[in-house]
């Protein structure tokens, strides 16, 4: 997914971008086109100093699952935009082919 310089994240499918009901519940799933989804002050600087390709780790919210993150920087006109996220759970990497 990718995430601009401030941490939002744009959400351009019509299911998600809903007006607010003022419902949390509902709102979380259908009004999310306006989500911020870098919460604290340090991912959103070490999403700002990605360079090159970042690894990292994450708790999906309201969870305990614990997924790998692999950053990437996006450069638009020379600019740096955001980065590029990709998750993938530990269990992935333990399947064997």
């Amino acid at each position: 997914m990718p995430v601009d310089d401030h941490g939002y994240m744009a959400v351009s499918r019509s299911a998600a971008s809903q007006p607010e009901t003022g419902d949390p519940r509902v709102d979380a799933v259908k009004s999310n086109f306006k989500r911020f989804v870098v919460p604290s002050k340090i991912e959103l600087e070490n999403l700002n100093k990605c360079k090159y390709v970042s690894l990292g780790t994450f708790v999906l919210p309201g969870t305990d699952t614990v997924i790998f993150v692999q950053f990437v920087p996006l450069v638009v006109n020379g600019r740096h935009w955001g980065s590029l996220s990709a998750g993938l759970l530990p269990q992935a990497l333990m399947q064997s082919s």
